[in-house]
């Protein structure tokens, strides 16, 4: 999104919440935007990058804190090295506390993850695996839509689908 319409957009959207944006850091217009309920979380930003924004999140009423990476990582595994490093440079500050990396990552981890599947593992997937690994972070099961869009080269016509 471009600077010019961000403000009228993101104030639609959220309402009274409060959120940040990353446009200040990105090239081609903004990648990530962060809104939140300040009745119920406090969000304070502590770093935020071309493809990553990272929080420190409080639920009020109770004494949650927790480390928050909101994620929409560049398209290209070259780009997504950035990221990678950001991420690991981050670790060094989360030690032992509870850590949740949300968003895209624009790369499978595993095989089985693509939505098109895929017979080898590629060199951005063994990258992401690499950087889960030293990171000390775990995919987690999800559950609903697992892929709520393609593009595919294969079938032109499948460009938005929700399985």
């Amino acid at each position: 999104m471009k600077k010019d319409r961000i403000n009228k957009v993101c104030d639609r959207m959220f309402g009274n919440w409060e959120w940040q944006h990353n446009l200040n850091v990105s090239l081609k217009g903004c990648r990530i935007i962060v809104g939140w309920n300040t009745n119920v979380t406090r969000c304070s930003l502590i770093h935020s990058t071309r493809q990553a924004m990272f929080y420190l999140i409080e639920i009020l009423n109770s004494n949650t804190k927790f480390l928050c990476t909101f994620i929409y990582a560049a398209n290209h595994g070259r780009d997504r090295r950035e990221l990678w490093k950001d991420l690991g440079l981050f670790k060094q500050i989360v030690n032992d506390e509870a850590w949740v990396l949300m968003g895209n990552v624009n790369v499978s981890l595993n095989l089985e993850d693509h939505s098109e599947g895929t017979a080898f593992i590629t060199q951005d997937m063994m990258e992401f695996q690499d950087c889960i690994n030293s990171i000390e972070v775990e995919d987690l099961s999800s559950t609903g839509f697992q892929y709520t869009w393609t593009k595919s080269l294969l079938n032109p016509n499948a460009t938005a689908v929700k399985w």
